[in-house]
């Protein structure tokens, strides 16, 4: 007991000398005061020293040694045993410890903050993108740094000692004055994006050097024309490629020996001359150089109708089959070949209007025989045809038979529908609500009505709520709705009987969709007409038209097809071009389509069939109606899964159908109204088949119904029925194909 005792007492004498280094104070002198010295002397108190600042008495002790005095003694150090603790320290955020000494945990006092866009650590030095005073916090708020080493605060590798690029800008902001945009030209003096060799930069390719940084490969950074890759000129003097040889090109060449700027591929090769030696060319790509008669056959060139492939558009052959496939001497109506006649075409070309390039014994040249029914119009005259004349027992049919006047086309529009016999008479059913069914009336109709004054027709076209008809002299007649000036009779007057449209001739293809209308000319042009605020007419504007107006930049179409706001046409060589929503003011080609045969639009989706019997769609696809097995909108050409052998394909709103070579009915999408004639109101995004159709030669589809015409003349509809538009006489809803009261 008495040990620990004295062990303690020893203690507390130690422990009154912690606070200070300061040399021990002299003993008190007979002198002096002794009262004030005796309380504190006496009794010794180590905790009080320890806790209570005590006077300085000469040099205040640093047990860290971080420069800072122990605040026990009169210092400035909070915790003289952490060197991390004292006033020049900066305060750390979250570690819940007053590091800088100033009485406050995690806050600390800032001045002006930069903002720092590119995220490089740097503010701006402009202030342009802004400046604030920020206190009490530990660091700037995100985007924000305290220094303004930043010239440029939109590129991250531009800031005050960053390593400089080769890019023509001024990266480690040390020019004077530099702030954002600022250039350095030094690294390409002559503009031509190719720094000196010798620049001192960062090139590409280099380490640590932007992708886009300028190749340091320019021999003369003086003349913008010089660098590597460049073409040599001769005779200036200057090494222009920079392959240390002065005015030596190396060049490509091939001869050209029909002299028509084409060279043949096959005598390529490679010469060192600025000039191409005579009889060469630098373009190889001739399939045809024989000096006879090569000069008519090179690529680029335009067709002409004398059956010669003019443009080399067909590998292996020399021969256009297409511009007189039975060579009777007279190219076909569609053929899009410069004919006999045409701006351009030689007069030894064959001219065109053979409406039947597969059968030798029609053309224009031919005399029709008006007393032999053998069902061809053989002088390719509708006018004078026995198909549209009467014979015993009816009319002259397709194949020579003798037959009453039966169903050769149906079409179908947004809750109405058409069909024309081959006399060429139209017979209209459904809404009538603008006069679409043509017969004088706004009466709806459940069963069939004659078109009144159609003409003889030959072809049919259903918009959303009007018609048109192509007759046999190549003219065309619209009626029905006509607010935007869908009808082309330069108003907007609605008509409920045909009225001509005028400016349009030698047609040989209709399309209507909603309030549009499109022709395809004889020469492969086309016009369209009616609402254009998407641009769906295809001339650039967005402007109507109540008149025709030919599509820009358009030429060589087979086939045109009318969407709601949309166009779309296929050309001869098998190449899709569409315009309007989505698509743009101007016809652009379909990516990834080839060997198309037929195209179809709908209200937001499109389809095509190619030459090996598959179908393929993209765009809008919430109901399933591309055929993909999903509901996800495509933007790209998608294959329609398990539907090949199709012979023809056709849209409606948001559902599509196709016919198969063997008369089967297949279709898939929107079904609410049962357009897909399944017997079912179920959406279907793969195809399904209709097991009710059989022996089918025609598909249309609308809105919301769709209609079939049999190999027997017949016809068959399914779907919407509110305005009699099915044509059974009733307004009922059908889910599977009923027959049409023809």
């Amino acid at each position: 007991m008495r040990t620990r005792r004295l062990f303690g007492v020893l203690m507390a004498g130690m422990l009154v000398g912690v606070g200070c280094t300061s040399p021990p104070a002299p003993m008190p002198d007979a002198s002096m005061d002794a009262a004030p010295d005796a309380a504190p002397d006496a009794t010794p108190d180590a905790a009080a020293d320890t806790l209570q600042p005590r006077a300085d008495t000469g040099v205040c002790e640093d047990r860290d040694n971080d420069g800072h005095p122990s605040a026990a003694c009169g210092g400035d150090d909070c915790d003289d045993n952490n060197p991390s603790r004292n006033p020049a320290v900066r305060e750390v955020c979250g570690n819940m410890v007053d590091d800088d000494c100033d009485g406050t945990v995690d806050v600390q006092a800032m001045g002006v903050v930069y903002r720092d866009v590119d995220n490089d650590g740097r503010g701006d030095r402009s202030g342009a993108m802004g400046s604030t005073m920020m206190a009490n916090a530990c660091a700037p708020m995100a985007g924000w740094v305290a220094n303004n080493d930043d010239c440029d605060d939109t590129r991250s590798e531009t800031y005050a000692g960053a390593r400089e690029q080769c890019d023509g800008r001024d990266n480690d902001c040390s020019l004077p004055g530099a702030m954002a945009g600022g250039t350095d030209s030094a690294e390409d003096q002559d503009g031509d994006r190719h720094s000196a060799i010798s620049a001192m930069c960062l090139g590409r390719g280099e380490a640590g050097a932007l992708a886009s940084a300028f190749a340091k490969d320019d021999c003369n950074d003086s003349v913008p024309t010089a660098y590597p890759g460049a073409m040599e000129v001769c005779g200036n003097g200057v090494d222009d490629d920079c392959d240390r040889v002065v005015d030596n090109a190396t060049q490509r060449v091939c001869d050209d020996r029909d002299g028509d700027g084409h060279g043949d591929p096959s005598t390529t090769r490679t010469v060192m001359s600025c000039m191409v030696p005579a009889g060469t060319v630098a373009v190889c790509d001739d399939c045809d150089d024989n000096a006879a008669t090569g000069a008519r056959r090179f690529p680029g060139n335009r067709e002409v109708c004398d059956r010669v492939d003019n443009d080399c558009s067909t590998p292996g052959t020399a021969v256009a089959v297409d511009e007189d496939t039975d060579n009777d001497g007279y190219a076909a109506t569609a053929a899009t070949c410069l004919a006999r006649g045409e701006a351009g075409a030689s007069v030894t070309a064959l001219p065109r209007g053979d409406c039947d390039d597969g059968r030798n014994a029609v053309n224009p040249g031919v005399s029709e025989n008006v007393a032999v029914c053998d069902g061809l119009d053989n002088d390719c005259n509708p006018a004078t045809s026995e198909l549209t004349r009467p014979c015993a027992g009816g009319f002259c049919g397709e194949g020579g038979v003798c037959a009453r006047a039966a169903v050769a086309q149906v079409v179908v529009g947004e809750a109405h529908t058409c069909a024309r016999r081959n006399d060429g008479a139209v017979l209209c059913w459904g809404s009538n609500a603008s006069g679409q069914l043509g017969d004088g009336t706004l009466v709806n109709r459940s069963a069939p009505v004659t078109v009144t004054g159609a003409g003889a027709a030959v072809e049919l076209a259903a918009g959303g709520s009007h018609t048109c008809a192509r007759r046999n002299d190549g003219t065309v007649v619209c009626w029905g709705r006509n607010a935007q000036g869908q009808l082309g009779d330069a108003t907007t007057t609605s008509r409920s009987t045909p009225t001509l449209v005028p400016g349009v001739t030698n047609v040989v293809g209709l399309a209507a969709n909603n309030e549009h209308t499109c022709a395809l000319r004889g020469d492969g042009a086309v016009f369209c007409w009616g609402k254009n605020a998407f641009s769906q007419l295809g001339d650039g504007t967005t402007m109507n038209r109540a008149v025709p107006t030919r599509v820009a930049a358009l030429s060589r179409v087979v086939e045109v097809s009318a969407g709601f706001e949309h166009t779309c046409a296929r050309r001869d060589d098998g190449s899709v071009w569409c315009w309007g929503r989505v698509f743009g003011g101007v016809p652009a080609a379909v990516a990834g389509v080839s060997g198309a045969t037929a195209i179809t639009c709908g209200e937001q989706h499109t389809c095509v069939l190619r030459a090996d019997t598959t179908i393929l769609c993209w765009g809008a696809n919430s109901s399933g109606q591309l055929g993909d097995g999903t509901t996800t909108n495509r933007p790209i050409p998608t294959v329609v899964l398990a539907v090949n052998g199709v012979a023809e394909i056709t849209a409606g709103s948001a559902h599509t159908c196709a016919l198969r070579v063997d008369g089967r009915g297949l279709c898939w999408g929107l079904n609410a109204q049962g357009q897909l004639g399944d017997g079912t109101l179920l959406n279907r995004s793969s195809a399904t088949t209709l097991s009710s159709l059989s022996n089918a030669v025609e598909i249309a589809a609308g809105a919301a119904h769709t209609c079939a015409r049999r190999n027997d003349a017949t016809v068959v509809c399914w779907g919407a029925n509110a305005s009699g538009q099915i044509g059974d006489g009733s307004t009922t809803q059908r889910v599977a194909p009923v027959m049409v009261s023809l």
